[in-house]
């Protein structure tokens, strides 16, 4: 269905034209329903699974994913770090629905925090952003106290703090609408409150976010400690103290920050201002030479923020189109490498929404487009490692659709009853 999507029409208009949909002769239409009505990853009576788990109903799929994902590949020196986010349409599953309107989706979307190797674009570790902070990069979070009260239950995870709203997505804050409207009306009430004032009022301080950052990245990479690979990441999550954390763990980094986190040194900071005053091209560096920390303030025609542990000061140059020119322009190593290793998630992202489950089924239940999702990460890998053994087929434009219609003439033909019969005799041999 996926590779021959019908926009504006039900799917069971495949149905009726089954010359051109050969697969709806497999099945009756009636059966279709029923199987994608029933479809059920865990018993919801089962006394092995914890109560505080919000993430019971996928999660044997995602810890299958989570232990084979990467198991099967000779990673390289380069990863990057990055969130990917799926569009939700549920009105259920609140504890891990996101609100940002900025996103092309829609407003409301599952997150994943995804890491993937640089030279292949596969997805090799990954966690999903849960209020409740029950998924780590190894499975179910065991440190949740099961004592902890319903209002502590509810509190954003320790992976990631609330911030202001913001127009890209890295400043996104993790409330829903309902929560909003709640806070809005909290506010109306105390500010028509006739109370007499006891006496000034202190503002609030807005806690960092950056220890609840350092924490997801710790988990993300723990597989990779020690291993002195390059991290790649955005703004969001870089910055000097998570890059001393990294390199504490054996891990280089690479990416942008933000100026207002914590061990930023005033002499690299880009204004707008300056970078009107100042030509394109224009830097400023501070090192930490204990670190082996280099940060850079670069006009790029607007300020950016820079930092490696991996790349030193050597300067270099970009290529630029500045009008209808081609020029170039002088830049920290540091950028090009960034720009090139910083592809992983975003190419992976590309490859999953041409075909993508998750986004041609709608269901009620959002467990099932957690499910469409999950598959979805698979295929996407199994594809790019069917063509790192077959290269040479990857020279066809279609190469992506032929790739997905070999899977699924397998997956029809496929003798089930004697796989599954395979599978417990080996089992039974362990």
């Amino acid at each position: 269905m996926t590779l021959h999507p019908t926009p504006g029409r039900e799917y069971s208009h495949m149905w009726k034209t089954q010359s051109l949909y050969p697969f709806t002769t497999s099945m009756s239409i009636t059966r279709f329903w029923q199987i994608r009505s029933i479809i059920h990853l865990n018993d919801n009576d089962c006394q092995h699974t914890s109560k505080k788990d919000s993430l019971v109903r996928i999660r044997p799929l995602l810890n299958v994913l989570k232990r084979t994902l990467g198991s099967c590949l000779d990673i390289g020196d380069e990863l990057s770090v990055d969130e990917a986010s799926v569009a939700s349409k549920s009105k259920y599953g609140r504890v891990f629905i996101m609100y940002n309107p900025m996103k092309p989706g829609g407003k409301f979307h599952y997150r994943f925090y995804f890491v993937c190797e640089g030279d292949n674009y596969n997805l090799v570790r990954f966690t999903m952003h849960t209020r409740t902070n029950t998924d780590l990069a190894d499975g179910f979070n065991t440190a949740l106290d099961d004592n902890m009260s319903d209002h502590e239950y509810d509190a954003p995870p320790d992976s990631l703090g609330n911030e202001e709203y913001a127009a890209s997505d890295d400043d996104v804050a993790d409330v829903t609408p309902l929560q909003q409207k709640k806070k809005k009306l909290n506010t109306e009430d105390a500010e028509s409150d006739e109370d007499v004032d006891d006496g000034p009022t202190l503002k609030k301080k807005k806690k960092s976010t950056e220890g609840k950052i350092t924490k997801l990245l710790e988990d993300l990479l723990s597989t990779y400690a020690g291993t002195w690979r390059t991290v790649n990441m955005d703004r969001f999550y870089g910055g000097p103290k998570a890059a001393m954390a990294l390199l504490d763990k054996g891990l280089l980094c690479r990416g942008t920050f933000k100026t207002n986190r914590k061990l930023t040194p005033h002499s690299v900071r880009f204004s707008k201002k300056d970078a009107d005053k100042y030509p394109r091209g224009s830097y400023r560096m501070a090192v930490a030479l204990k670190e082996h920390m280099s940060m850079f303030g670069w006009n790029d025609g607007c300020p950016v923020h820079m930092l490696s542990t991996a790349d030193g000061t050597k300067i270099g140059s970009v290529q630029r189109q500045i009008g209808s020119v081609s020029q170039t322009v002088k830049a920290p190593v540091v950028v090009p490498r960034y720009n090139k290793g910083m592809q992983g998630v975003d190419r992976h992202d590309q490859l999953r929404n041409l075909f993508a489950l998750s986004q041609r089924h709608q269901f009620q239940k959002y467990c099932m487009t957690l499910i469409m999702t999950l598959i979805d990460f698979a295929v996407v890998n199994a594809n790019i490692h069917y063509h790192m053994v077959h290269p040479i087929l990857k020279q066809s434009s279609e190469h992506w659709a032929i790739f997905m219609q070999s899977l699924s003439l397998d997956l029809r033909n496929a003798n089930w009853r004697q796989l599954q019969e395979a599978h417990y005799r080996g089992i039974g041999s362990q």
